[in-house]
């Protein structure tokens, strides 16, 4: 009996690291298409730079936001902690006109959400 071949994951490649008296280590991960925000070893924020945003339909990122779906035209969002905007996005992309409102204590992460995702 053959085995079929699996295919490899591309290897995680660190793009930028910094630290904040905030938030620790702060890393921004690339693998294949997918852009993630690392925090304290744990991944607070996913980005696809390519645009295809399909595999963030399966994770909890994307069902977090089916309370939306009641909302009323042009809803108005307040979202705590900004991480890399993930929420953002599908906010922008699920709503007509969302007029969304970010709080976030930490400027690092303020700078690194605008220069990588």
């Amino acid at each position: 009996m053959r085995r079929r071949a699996r295919r490899r994951r591309p290897r995680p490649v660190t793009l930028f690291e910094t630290r904040s008296p905030l938030s620790g280590r702060i890393r921004v991960v690339q693998r294949g298409p997918e852009r993630r925000l690392m925090m304290g070893g744990e991944t607070q924020s996913v980005y696809y730079p390519g645009g295809d945003w399909s595999p963030v339909e399966r994770e909890y990122w994307a069902r977090a936001l089916a309370p939306l779906r009641a909302l009323p035209p042009r809803p108005r969002v307040l979202l705590l902690g900004l991480g890399g905007g993930t929420q953002v996005h599908l906010v922008a992309r699920a709503t007509e006109s969302a007029r969304i409102t970010v709080i976030e204590r930490d400027p690092a992460v303020v700078r690194v959400a605008g220069d990588w995702f």
